[in-house]
């Protein structure tokens, strides 16, 4: 599970990752998440360090950036999932369930 800062309005309690919440509809989310994240913390094996970005841009594109890291696609919310395509082919390359959103 990663851990995450927010610049944004909202302060995440974890992305995996990242959000357990009531009944919404994904336009809630999809609006919380817009944003920059810092990566705090992971456990396990992961691509993804300490002090890594994630900006979820509100027209729908994706950038990261960090140590070794510097990716882009576009993402998307759909039935409480966090979608990525970082090879703009159309294919979710990342599918994340949000199971637990911090307003902190």
């Amino acid at each position: 599970m990663s851990l995450f800062s927010c610049r944004s309005r909202f302060r995440p309690a974890a992305l995996a990752v990242l959000f357990a919440f009531c009944d919404s509809d994904d336009w809630f989310y999809q609006r919380d998440l817009e944003g920059v994240w810092r990566i705090v913390e992971t456990s396990g094996p992961s691509p993804y360090q300490r002090n890594d970005h994630f900006e979820f841009a509100p027209n729908g594109s994706f950038y990261a950036w960090g140590r070794s890291l510097e990716e882009e696609g576009v993402w998307d919310v759909y039935d409480r999932r966090l979608c990525i395509d970082f090879d703009f082919d159309g294919y979710d390359d990342l599918v994340a369930p949000i199971r637990q959103l911090d307003h902190g």
